[in-house]
């Protein structure tokens, strides 16, 4: 099964999106947020909170994967600042857990702005 996908990019929209809602409910979810900076990862847990998400946050690949493995974890935010090596060491674990991973990155935008505006729309209409 091919987990799903969404990638955001500064100032697009979706590109690519393979998931599905359940109709006429809201799934609970947990997200998971992984940047390299901890103050842009607790904003953007704090702003996905305020939006009705439960969310926790990460720095470390190691810990992320950690996280993914409990199964708790029903999508994954990947920040810009995260390489390219640890995205595909971190999508190879999502895929194993069903997970939703969503990609994106600031584009000079600030960190509040950035996730109410891609973040928590992407989550909401993939049903995560």
């Amino acid at each position: 099964m091919a987990t799903p996908l969404l990638m955001f990019h500064a100032g697009a929209d979706v590109y690519h999106a393979r998931c599905s809602a359940s109709k006429g409910r809201q799934p609970t979810m947990t997200a998971l947020v992984i940047g390299r900076m901890e103050s842009i990862v607790s904003a953007a847990i704090s702003t996905l909170r305020e939006e009705g998400f439960d969310a926790v946050g990460v720095t470390r690949d190691a810990d992320a994967v950690s996280r993914i493995s409990t199964g708790t974890i029903t999508a994954m935010v990947i920040g810009g600042g995260v390489g390219w090596g640890s995205r595909r060491v971190l999508r190879k674990a999502a895929e194993a857990h069903g997970v939703t991973v969503i990609q994106g990155g600031l584009g000079g935008r600030d960190i509040v702005s950035y996730v109410r505006q891609q973040i928590v729309p992407g989550l909401r209409a993939a049903g995560a």
